[in-house]
């Protein structure tokens, strides 16, 4: 058995991915993402994103939209995560 490097490996898993028609979010270095999914008691549906910056410097990242729900700001294109911080998005 081999152990390869995360990075090494990108390549491979978006082929995998592009080919069973998974879009592939791009995300820095250091970041951490999570998605959820839920349905509210109203029956309406809401994805939850979770982006852990695992680094100590402040990191941009690209393609958000949503409403932000640390500081209930609207997100339009992109937000900034600081040095060992967590943003959680809401996207309906």
């Amino acid at each position: 058995a081999a152990r390869m490097n995360p990075e090494d490996m990108r390549p491979l898993f978006a082929q995998i991915l592009a080919e069973a028609g998974v879009a592939m979010k791009e995300i820095p270095d250091g970041v951490e993402f999570h998605e959820r999914e839920c349905v509210n008691e109203d029956g309406s549906e809401v994805r939850y994103q979770f982006y852990l910056n695992e680094t100590l410097e402040e990191k941009t990242i690209e393609g958000v939209n949503g409403r932000s729900l640390r500081s209930g700001a609207v997100v339009d294109g992109s937000i900034l995560v600081k040095p060992y911080d967590v943003e959680v998005i809401e996207v309906k």
